[in-house]
């Protein structure tokens, strides 16, 4: 069974029925020796349960690796690697803060976010991103595309790591993809969803 220390995680034992697919999720999840990401990417066209989001996108975005036999290894040295980086930035760290609190304001009554925490975790996250990709600039856009990893994922190493991994995906996508690919890309994409429009 999969022991995820994620304060999400609900055992396949009390899980409850809003998801009907959910079953195959823990039947993926739960394997001892090996995860089957083709199974699980499969699995997400529905969407993800709410409890099982954090180790799925772990999962997805290479994080965690598909040959469980090495979790707690390979767990604990993210852990370190990730306490040993500069998660300061003199330049950036102010304006991170200041962008994420008036983001929290903003979304007022409905920012799910932890606002006398959350902020600390952007900041440390964006900057130690920034102070490792020294090619990189400061841009708020940072702070919405970390958003769902600080709100999802418990553990901060964890978190980072996935925000890292997503910056790659993109920046690898931008550097393949021309922006007249990607508007004759996203048209074609439009035309057959809305062909009517």
């Amino acid at each position: 069974m999969y022991s995820e220390p994620h304060q999400n995680y609900i055992p396949n034992s009390s899980k409850n029925d809003s998801f009907p697919e959910q079953d195959i999720f823990y039947q993926v999840l739960d394997s001892e020796v090996f995860v089957d990401l083709n199974r699980l990417k499969k699995c997400c066209s529905n969407g993800i349960p709410d409890q099982l989001r954090s180790i799925v996108w772990k999962y997805l975005l290479g994080i965690e690796k598909p040959d469980r036999s090495n979790d707690l290894t390979l767990r604990k040295e993210r852990a370190t690697r990730y306490s040993e980086m500069d998660k300061t930035h003199s330049d950036y760290a102010v304006r991170i803060r200041r962008d994420v609190n008036r983001l929290f304001q903003r979304w007022g009554k409905n920012c799910l976010f932890d606002c006398s925490e959350d902020p600390a975790r952007f900041e440390a996250i964006i900057c130690a991103y920034l102070n490792s990709n020294n090619n990189i600039e400061y841009k708020t856009d940072l702070i919405q595309l970390c958003a769902p990893f600080v709100f999802t994922i418990q553990e901060e190493y964890d978190a980072y790591y996935c925000f890292e991994s997503l910056m790659s995906k993109i920046e690898d996508f931008y550097s393949i993809h021309s922006t007249n690919q990607q508007v004759s890309q996203f048209l074609s994409w439009f035309k057959s969803g809305l062909p009517d429009l």
